[in-house]
């Protein structure tokens, strides 16, 4: 023990003569990190879509691709004290690539989901296979695989983008590299995984292995037929008619940490409150609706953007009474299911 150091006299005073040696009173700061129930920081948010667009036009303007890793607009949380992130374990962004523009190749241990929100035209290359990117598809891109994006069409593409960021650097395992060369090669027949794996019901032999589906484009179309197509006997009673992405081979998440979902609201149909430790980004695809998370509403359009946080109650509603509402959604569920930390509690 240090000589120079006088044994305290009180409570107060050992107590902050603890840090010297890295130390901390446990039982002052035990109740705030064991919690009786979560209690995120992250706040329940909206952004609208047509404030997001008029910005990312004008970083269009200004930001030469040369200048950007990515051309992109970081939805970030405002209870998370500035952090790049829209939950704790999720980072969301609204992405621009103009006609006519190629991105650079880099490869990230995140795993990346996309949204395609708007334009026509735009392709994304993963490993070595192109594949195109119309609105409404839901575009994979896992861990470490190379990849990049490009325009052909005559509009700006732009596309809602999920990373598990946040997770990767809480766990110390976040790794990037660019590729040497200006352009990855096509090494892989155009849409090569559509081709294997996107007719339901049939795989090809060994195709059932890994963790990352290997259904790297899901199309919209088929995508909400078979939202319309589900009978009303399916409806749950808190997210109205919902299917989720999955792996075809495993009937498991498409990624082995982040879910997608599309879920239609049927007409004047309202849902009622639950809430689970899992967070959830929802973007409209169709409609106009509303999202009460703890008691306050985020009326929603077409391309807005809702973050929910973990453990707070919510409902959605259409607020239309003829047509249907479209949300598609990104959660962490998978996370908090293979830990075994997953709950799920209904409004009484």
């Amino acid at each position: 023990m240090d000589q120079h150091v006088t044994d305290p006299t009180n409570v107060d005073d050992f107590i902050g003569g603890l840090d010297q040696w890295n130390l901390i009173a446990g039982w002052k700061v035990l109740a705030q990190e064991v919690p009786p129930e979560p209690t995120s920081t992250a706040q329940p948010a909206m952004w609208r879509y047509g404030d997001v667009r008029r910005q990312l036009l004008l970083a269009g303007e200004l930001v030469p691709p040369q200048d950007a890793e990515r051309r992109i607009l970081v939805l970030g949380n405002p209870g998370l004290g500035g952090r790049p992130a829209t939950t704790p374990t999720i980072f969301s962004d609204i992405q621009l690539v103009k006609p006519g523009e190629v991105t650079g190749t880099h490869r990230h241990t995140p795993t990346a989901i996309r949204f395609m929100i708007e334009g026509t035209g735009s392709y994304a290359m993963t490993a070595g296979e192109k594949m195109s990117q119309d609105v409404g598809d839901l575009v994979l891109g896992p861990s470490w695989g190379w990849h990049s994006h490009g325009n052909l069409g005559d509009d700006p593409a732009i596309w809602f983008d999920a990373l598990d960021i946040p997770l990767l650097k809480m766990l110390d395992a976040s790794f990037f590299e660019a590729y040497p060369e200006e352009h990855h090669p096509e090494t892989r027949p155009y849409e090569d995984n559509l081709a294997a794996f996107g007719t339901a019901g049939l795989l090809p032999a060994g195709g059932r292995n890994g963790s990352y589906s290997p259904l790297l484009r899901y199309p919209w179309a088929p995508a909400r037929r078979a939202l319309a197509d589900l009978d009303d006997s399916r409806a749950d009673a808190h997210d109205d008619m919902i299917l989720e992405y999955v792996h075809p081979g495993t009937g498991g998440p498409c990624t082995p940490t982040m879910a997608c979902y599309l879920q239609r609201l049927r007409p004047g149909n309202a849902s009622q409150a639950h809430r689970h430790t899992s967070s959830a980004i929802y973007v409209v695809a169709e409609g106009a609706g509303r999202t009460t998370i703890n008691g306050e509403s985020f009326d929603w359009e077409q391309g807005d953007t809702v973050v929910l946080p973990s453990w707070c109650w919510h409902s959605h509603e259409n607020r239309s009474d003829s047509a249907d509402a479209v949300l598609f959604s990104v959660t962490d569920r998978p996370v908090l299911k293979a830990l075994g930390l997953y709950r799920e509690e209904a409004e009484a």
